[in-house]
């Protein structure tokens, strides 16, 4: 009670593998985790571990001061594995690479090549539908796909992850500032969570690229009349309202404002939201423990014993398993050649609008560096994946 009132206790649910069923050799659990900020000293703070439940009908809960630390040690893993799945499969596959694939084909269709609104966008949608067409050949392919046997939840169910996904997805609802205000944190940071980097590093990215998709409309498009009488942009809203069904997205724009939010939204997600999800694998997946694709036993019966170190290496991946993560997360965090400090797709349409944004992504670049140097110096992390310099301008990789 007192950590709910004092706004430090935070709950991890991941109800997304709940229906799900066990796969070949390969175990999961969909558990709860409850963290709460933890006071240090000299006015500092962090989040700790207050309790793991693993699935939502056991009675029993893993701590960290429990007597059995290894049974909680395999508890942090299965939830790390649980974490991962979701992450890859809901935001990452789901949400980010397909997500803006509809937008990129619609753009293709819809909007006349040469116009401005074309000039803005199709940086955005650079390599996409390769590295899409290249993951459904692969990675879900319909036969002999790799997550099939590297993931614990299987191909099947992480496509079902995927399609329950798009079924609570909302174009609107599911902007950088609405999905952080579901989960409880804003820009005002009335959450009260200290040194959360991509809340606050992403709302200085957020507003800039809201600045610049909003001198771009007021530049390009002098009345709300001219963009509702705009033969591309009705196509186009039409397009992916009621062709590609992009949930939440508006069949009709029709006044300037709307449509400098919408653009906001596409370019968000198309750079920084997949950038943020993306490169920090290697960071996360690069030492697999931290991160497993899969667990290969259970958490053993509670028989008033604690676990040996042996079990848990033996739930682990084997070494070839393991190589191909640590691989393959090494190939996925490469840095793209083509990045948003380094764009300028309205240097012809609108230079004054190009160099505005620019000098906000400088200022940017300059606020986060100096508060990394600082980490650094502090023996701390630093957070990197909202820097322009580190965001690609589209889903390439």
């Amino acid at each position: 009670e007192e950590l709910l009132k004092e706004k430090r206790l935070f709950i991890l649910d991941y109800k997304e593998l709940r229906d799900l069923k066990q796969h070949e050799n390969m175990y999961f659990y969909a558990p709860v985790m409850l963290v709460y900020k933890e006071l240090l000293p000299n006015n500092e703070s962090h989040l700790n571990v207050l309790g793991i439940q693993l699935s939502p009908d056991s009675d029993v809960v893993y701590t960290p001061d429990m007597e059995h630390k290894n049974r909680y040690h395999l508890a942090k893993l299965f939830v790390a594995s649980a974490d991962h799945q979701v992450h890859e499969f809901k935001w990452h596959l789901g949400l980010s690479h397909l997500g803006i694939e509809a937008i990129a084909i619609s753009v293709h269709n819809c909007l006349s090549p040469g116009t401005p609104i074309r000039a803005l966008l199709e940086p955005h949608f650079k390599d996409t539908i390769g590295i899409n067409y290249t993951a459904r050949q692969t990675l879900v392919a319909k036969e002999y796909p790799f997550t099939d046997h590297t993931f614990a939840i299987g191909t099947k169910q992480a496509l079902k992850v995927v399609s329950d996904a798009w079924k609570e997805y909302d174009f609107f609802k599911f902007s950088f500032p609405e999905q952080l205000k579901a989960r409880g944190f804003d820009e005002q940071k009335s959450d009260g969570l200290d040194n959360y980097y991509y809340r606050d590093d992403g709302f200085l990215l957020w507003n800039a690229i809201g600045e610049y998709t909003k001198d771009f409309v007021d530049h390009v498009y002098k009345t709300d009349q001219a963009v509702a009488e705009n033969a591309d942009i009705k196509k186009w809203a039409d397009e992916v309202a009621n062709v590609a069904k992009v949930p939440g997205f508006p069949a009709k724009i029709e006044t300037k404002q709307l449509l400098a939010h919408v653009l906001q939204i596409i370019i968000w997600n198309a750079s920084a939201f997949h950038s943020v999800v993306n490169f920090p694998q290697w960071t996360y997946l690069g030492f697999m423990p931290n991160r497993p694709n899969a667990l290969y036993n259970v958490m053993p019966p509670e028989d008033g014993k604690d676990i040996s170190p042996e079990y848990i290496e033996q739930c682990l991946p084997s070494k070839l398993l393991a190589l191909f993560q640590v691989a393959f997360s090494w190939i996925l965090s490469a840095p793209s050649d083509d990045v948003l400090a380094d764009i300028h797709s309205l240097e012809t349409v609108y230079p004054g609008g190009n160099e505005k944004f620019h000098k906000l992504l400088d200022e940017m670049t300059e606020k986060i560096t100096a508060r990394n140097k600082k980490l650094k110096e502090a023996g701390k992390a630093p957070y990197i994946f909202c820097l322009p310099k580190y965001v690609a301008m589209s889903v390439n990789i």
